[in-house]
């Protein structure tokens, strides 16, 4: 395979056909490193993500087969989409090619320290749900939505949901709820801590797709604000941090919580009054307190589902607006276009 080198340090180097023009490095973690490209048999940007080392470390392995094998499989306009995977057996290093958006989330908006509209931040929840639905509908749960994990087309007002290498495939009921059957083992690292449901931390692996419901709604409150909900610094000031604002549940809210984890729910219960959610600042309004909380609910057996949000966004008709009044999602048949066939699978 004929290859371009792209010189630079060692971990930021690349080896890709000769059709991939380098433009510029867009970011690096734990992960690898991605920078944009373009495509000149294909006429178009995209980006590259280079693992190295790949086969080394089994962990890294299976979170970037899994990643890739879920790319291919799921298509939507809200999902992050795959158009090649290109392997230099030399080095075991792997290439992930795909579409090249403007920029994250969090960089969008904690970055730049500014807020977003109301009405882009409606719309930016829309479509961060319209994306879940469709993992979850497939009985996926994402386990790692965070800004950072969001990205954004700028000029459309488009976000798409990326990287699935924490997502995971679970057993489901009719209604959509986790059945946690013995063969099925979820790791409790999951989720970057300040976007992670209260289940995750005290319910180890019985989780179920309503921690993504969770992560959305502490994202949706750091668009409305560009400030983080709940940074905690570890498990025990995390929950210290929600149970500051939503306040201590109740006991019938501790029922899914085993005991073994009833001590760490102990110091983090606080005798101070919790702030509430309408004393935080920046929350646009009683529907928009109204909304959050549904999302917020501690108990996961009442916290919504992402279809019922959804349904929730047709049956009242927020109204959201973008461009001088262009309705995005409003109780009219152009929204349920917009859910598409996933809307008959609701009910």
């Amino acid at each position: 395979m004929a290859l371009t080198v792209v010189l630079g340090s060692e971990p930021t180097s690349f080896q890709l056909p000769l059709r991939y023009q380098f433009q510029k490095l867009l970011g690096s973690g734990s992960y690898g490193v991605v920078a944009s490209f373009r495509d000149a048999t294909k006429g178009k940007d995209v980006a590259v993500k280079r693992v190295r080392r790949v086969f080394d470390n089994f962990l890294m392995l299976r979170r970037t087969l899994r990643e890739i094998k879920l790319m291919r499989h799921f298509r939507h306009p809200n999902l992050l989409q795959l158009h090649e995977v290109l392997l230099v057996e030399t080095g075991g290093e792997l290439y992930i090619s795909m579409e090249l958006m403007d920029c994250d989330l969090d960089r969008l908006v904690r970055g730049r320290g500014a807020a977003l509209e109301e009405s882009v931040a409606r719309r930016f929840c829309a479509q961060i749900l319209l994306g879940l639905l469709h993992l979850h509908l497939g009985h996926v749960i994402h386990r790692d939505l965070k800004p950072a994990n969001i990205f954004v087309r700028l000029k459309e007002l488009q976000v798409k949901i990326g990287d699935l290498g924490l997502s995971r495939g679970i057993a489901v009921d009719f209604a959509g709820e986790a059945l946690h059957p013995l063969e099925e083992h979820l790791t409790e690292y999951v989720v970057t801590r300040w976007y992670r449901a209260p289940e995750v931390l005290l319910a180890r692996s019985k989780y179920g797709p309503k921690v993504d419901v969770w992560s959305v709604g502490c994202i949706l409150y750091e668009m409305w604000t560009a400030k983080a909900l709940f940074p905690g610094k570890n498990s025990v000031d995390q929950l210290t941090k929600v149970m500051a604002v939503l306040g201590s549940p109740s006991e019938q809210d501790q029922w899914w919580i085993p005991k073994e984890s009833r001590s760490l729910l102990a110091r983090s219960t606080s005798t101070a009054r919790p702030r509430g959610l309408a004393k935080l600042p920046g929350i646009p309004g009683q529907q928009g307190e109204d909304f959050l909380t549904q999302l917020l609910c501690f108990d996961p057996s009442r916290r919504l589902s992402v279809a019922r949000v959804l349904d929730g966004f047709i049956a009242t008709g927020p109204g959201t607006h973008v461009d001088g009044g262009r309705e995005i999602l409003v109780k009219s048949e152009h929204a349920r276009a917009l859910l598409g066939p996933s809307l008959r699978l609701l009910h």
